[in-house]
């Protein structure tokens, strides 16, 4: 509570396929709209941020349908990661609230960066009335495709996001040797 949340959304037909859908809305426990015309791709996938306050419960709205949000927690820490696109490089952000820095300050939290049973650890901490904690990963770092970034304490994972390495992934251009006809289709 009280910190930048990232809800993700992902909605789906009874075939089980992504819809896209314009018309989203993000309602307090009163009816108050809070957020309006959240969007989702042709995947069915979209994400709105907005900071919650823990007394509140929230909903989503679509099309009419009401679908609650979890509780939200007093104590934690919440992740968001941004991708720079030119150079592949991935800056993360953990940031907290006064009611959680009690028990983070000076904790040591290992950010473990995995991928199919490889992985790569970072130690970062909190320090006293810093609330937020920047640092970068360079594409090198990463594994191509899709990476998993989790945050532990103690041993203990407590939260995670994945990332997709696109600078990993290279182009080949596909060449024609040759081509043949069966009457009316080309191979």
């Amino acid at each position: 509570s009280g910190i930048s949340n990232t809800c993700g959304i992902k909605i789906l037909n009874a075939d089980g396929k992504g819809m896209p859908f314009r018309s989203i809305q993000l309602k307090d426990q009163n009816g108050n709209t809070l957020i309006s015309n959240v969007k989702t791709n042709h995947l069915g996938m979209g994400k709105f941020s907005f900071i919650p306050s823990s007394n509140k419960k929230y909903s989503i709205v679509v099309d009419q349908q009401i679908v609650p949000l979890p509780h939200i927690k007093e104590k934690g820490i919440a992740m968001s990661s941004n991708t720079n696109f030119n150079t592949g490089d991935i800056q993360v952000q953990l940031e907290t609230n006064n009611n959680s820095m009690a028990q983070l300050v000076d904790s040591e939290l290992t950010v473990l960066i995995h991928k199919d049973g490889q992985s790569k650890g970072y130690t970062v901490s909190f320090e006293e009335n810093f609330s937020q904690i920047t640092f970068n990963i360079p594409n090198k770092q990463l594994y191509s495709g899709v990476n998993t970034i989790t945050v532990l304490k103690e041993g203990t994972p407590i939260l995670e996001r994945l990332v997709f390495n696109h600078k990993s992934i290279s182009e080949t251009t596909a060449l024609i040797s040759e081509t043949k006809r069966v009457q009316d289709t080309f191979s």
